[in-house]
């Protein structure tokens, strides 16, 4: 009788650890090996235009006119994305990655067919905008599964693809953008709209991939949302960037327009910071940034994205108007940087758990700050070879950058 009850409380005991234990049932390789396909469709598509409008800005401005909105067009996309990649990240912690994620590919695709049928400027800007509100609701919640669906000992290969297919879509956006100008004539339709509309066949396949198979994961769903955190962040962001792209161009450094926005960047982001340490569940804990590793790492992914979006996106550009090359070939010499960026992320992942990731880091950074200067030695008449060789040398740093800095953050935080 005693053995009878010793063995009801043990299997009582069982029972509530399970119901508490917030770790999912392990999913099938076949079923992450979809639900990563659908992932990695939808990543794609979210970095693919952040660059892919840079090389068709000429051909829209002379069908829509407004060239002093010219670079609003990327701006609105990255302003977008900038705001929605913490709160994404936040509310798939509470709501689950599912929902946050088609959240993400509905606003993106419904984004890009009104880009694409957009009639001024104006409304292209304001389509661009939710398109990148729902590219930053993608991004976030894709590279998190990952750590839903693989053990700690695969993240370093699959963040390495992962990564890897977004820096190549960053680079060949410009080369598939300037191909669509050049070539893409169909139904009579102006060939810079294709570069929206060629979104929507692989976003719904995406969404019809995900839809079926994304595991429910979720945490924290009891503990409330912190949207003063959000508001005072969306603000401090837009002030910034707003300077980043006003001043020294619309306004002078020191004029009042400029330095008000600073102003309200400043005391909005030290408003978020007293939020976040007061916020029961904040949107970016403070703590994090106790470890030496996560800081260091958070502040050398952002160099190396300035490093990068700043090359792909005025590199085509020098290309054209300075050496007088066409779209579609400006586009194409960004090859090099683009193969040595898949192939450097790839193999770096593969032997992670062989090397660590500290003597990845010193190389790339040490690869990727010599090719850049090198980078900036060039000039109209310089060798394309010479060039090529400086952008393969850049590629293969940054791509050793890229990933490891992912997971050397990632392994030191719960």
């Amino acid at each position: 009788m005693g053995d009878l009850k010793d063995r009801q409380k043990k299997r009582q005991a069982e029972a509530t650890v399970a119901k508490d234990d917030p770790t999912p049932e392990p999913v099938p390789a076949t079923t992450r090996a979809f639900i990563s396909l659908g992932l990695l469709m939808g990543l794609f598509l979210m970095s693919l235009d952040q660059t892919v409008v840079g090389t068709s800005l000429p051909k829209i401005i002379e069908n829509l006119g407004g060239l002093d909105r010219y670079t609003w067009v990327i701006s609105a996309y990255m302003l977008a994305m900038s705001i929605m990649i913490p709160i994404a990240g936040k509310m798939s912690d509470c709501y689950g990655r599912k929902p946050l994620f088609l959240f993400g590919m509905f606003f993106f695709l419904g984004g890009s067919f009104a880009s694409g049928a957009a009639q001024d400027m104006n409304q292209l800007i304001l389509f661009r905008f939710i398109q990148g509100f729902g590219a930053g609701a993608i991004m976030p919640v894709a590279l998190a599964t990952v750590t839903d669906l693989y053990p700690p000992s695969e993240w370093g290969k699959v963040q390495g693809i992962f990564l890897a297919v977004i820096m190549v879509s960053l680079v060949i956006g410009p080369f598939l953008g300037g191909w669509i100008v050049d070539h893409v004539h169909v139904w009579n339709v102006a060939s810079w709209r294709w570069v929206f509309y060629v979104n929507l066949p692989i976003g719904i396949l995406a969404i019809l991939v995900t839809l079926f198979k994304f595991p429910h994961t979720r945490t924290s769903a009891t503990k409330p949302i912190d949207y003063p955190g959000i508001v005072a962040l969306t603000i401090a962001l837009s002030a910034g960037l707003l300077i980043t792209f006003w001043g020294g161009t619309n306004y002078s450094w020191t004029s009042l327009e400029i330095l008000s926005l600073a102003s309200v960047c400043i005391a909005f982001l030290l408003l978020f910071i007293y939020l976040e340490r007061k916020a029961v569940d904040p949107i970016l804990p403070l703590p994090l940034f106790k470890s030496n590793v996560f800081t260091i790492g958070c502040t050398a992914n952002f160099l190396v994205s300035i490093g990068l979006l700043g090359l792909v996106a005025f590199l085509p550009l020098f290309l054209q108007v300075i050496v007088g090359m066409s779209a579609t070939h400006s586009g194409e010499q960004l090859i090099p940087l683009m193969l040595a960026i898949m192939v450097t992320m790839v193999l770096s992942g593969v032997f992670l758990k062989k090397t660590g990731y500290k003597v990845w880091l010193v190389a790339g950074s040490l690869m990727a700050s010599i090719g850049l200067y090198l980078l900036s030695t060039i000039h109209s008449s310089s060798s394309q070879t010479v060039t090529l060789l400086y952008l393969g040398l850049i590629g293969m740093g940054l791509g050793l950058l890229m990933a490891n800095l992912l997971v050397a953050a990632l392994n030191t935080v719960d």
